[in-house]
């Protein structure tokens, strides 16, 4: 992406002169959608069900902790004319410790699936960049846009690379196993 803005920057910058002077060959373009690469190839799905994994695992611990805290609720309240002030005030702050570990459980889960996701994204990459490179010297293709994250207004579906670069991808998992 920085060698397109590059590429973008230098050709604005560039004055009319130099335009005279130099002659640029046509340029060739592809695009690919990284989303449906993401859910189609084979790395892409096993990316996203390791945080689907994670996710529901998450979800079902905290649903468990849930019901657990709303149990200790109502056997508080239940028991609350039979307590004496000093053990319901000592129940009260069991259940209030059980909702602040509660809520530190969730920032650590959601911080986890960031760091999880940060990680499959990296991995992800690491692996595609060189995929679209090689697809891109095969069609003999000078620029590779990410359609739609980049701000492209049309794109001829003959031009678009996706099932190539989730060919090659899944070539290459296959390769690794």
């Amino acid at each position: 992406m920085r060698n397109v803005l590059l590429a973008t920057l230098v050709l604005t910058v560039l004055t009319p002169a130099a335009y005279a002077q130099t002659e640029f060959p046509a340029a060739r373009v592809a695009f690919f959608n990284a989303d449906r690469v993401t859910a189609e190839s084979a790395l892409g799905k096993a990316g996203l069900a390791r945080l689907e994994e994670f996710q529901v695992k998450t979800n079902r611990e905290i649903q468990d902790q849930n019901q657990e805290l709303e149990a200790e609720r109502e056997q508080l309240q239940q028991s609350a004319s039979v307590l004496s002030p000093d053990a319901q005030r000592e129940r009260e702050r069991a259940i209030q410790n059980f909702e602040l570990d509660l809520q530190r459980f969730i920032e650590d889960a959601q911080a986890e699936f960031l760091g999880i996701r940060q990680e499959v994204e990296r991995n992800f990459l690491v692996t595609l960049e060189p995929v679209i490179e090689d697809v891109a010297q095969e069609k003999d293709v000078h620029f590779v846009f990410n359609w739609p994250s980049v701000a492209l207004y049309y794109a001829d579906p003959r031009f678009d690379v996706t099932s190539d670069i989730i060919e090659r991808l899944d070539e290459a998992a296959r390769a690794d196993d």
